[in-house]
């Protein structure tokens, strides 16, 4: 009798054990709810990023780019075009923090900006070496770098900074190689690399992109 007692206590434990687990959400249920949660995350940051971004060119009467008319598979006269409509003014762009370099003419504050969301795909990008004084150069020598370990995971995430500068000219960025024919003549060639442009001009003011811009998710 007693061994009896045991055996429905067990399918009693077990059915509520059982009924408990059907009560909860499926394994599917909870994807969709974190597929949610996360494009929710992520049309809050755009948001956050365009009202900051809006904020910037309205002060610096700044053209953003790269526009929508301009997608990773642009060719080199158009993104030209663009630059010659924009004139004098002022462009706005986001970009990584690539280096900091010292010329003869001056200081050169390097900046590569991704044509379209997913740079670390298409490799699509702009260098831009833009002229800064030293003391606008100095935030970026002060400023706490990137952690060796992580620099080629850095295309992943966003870019460092919202930067607006005057443009003076772009071109197709190439390597040229130099080889030897068995006549003894040099042959050059030159051959496109990654990325794709680099374009020069003038840093007139460069802000670090914030973590966060209104309170974290995950707090």
């Amino acid at each position: 009798m007693l061994h009896h007692g045991k055996v429905a206590i067990l399918i009693i434990l077990l059915g509520l054990a059982f009924n408990g687990i059907g009560c909860g959400p499926s394994y599917e249920e909870r994807q969709a709810r974190e597929k949610t949660e996360k494009e929710e995350q992520v049309r809050k940051r755009e948001a956050e990023i365009s009202t900051l971004s809006g904020q910037i060119s309205e002060k610096y009467n700044s053209i953003y780019f790269p526009p929508r008319s301009i997608g990773t598979a642009a060719f080199t006269y158009e993104l030209q075009n663009f630059f010659s409509t924009v004139g004098a003014r002022t462009i706005l762009f986001t970009g990584y923090l690539e280096d900091v370099e010292k010329e003869e003419h001056g200081i050169i504050v390097e900046f590569l900006c991704p044509l379209g969301k997913d740079y670390y795909l298409h490799k699509r990008a702009i260098r831009f070496r833009l002229t800064a004084p030293e003391e606008r150069a100095k935030q970026f020598l002060e400023a706490e770098r990137e952690d060796p370990s992580f620099l080629s995971l850095r295309y992943y995430a966003e870019p460092d900074y919202f930067v607006v500068a005057r443009i003076e000219k772009l071109v197709r960025a190439k390597r040229y190689e130099m080889y030897s024919s068995g006549n003894g003549d040099e042959i050059e060639v030159d051959i496109e690399i990654a990325p794709s442009f680099a374009s020069t001009g003038e840093l007139i003011e460069a802000l670090p992109i914030p973590a966060y811009l209104t309170e974290s998710p995950d707090n």
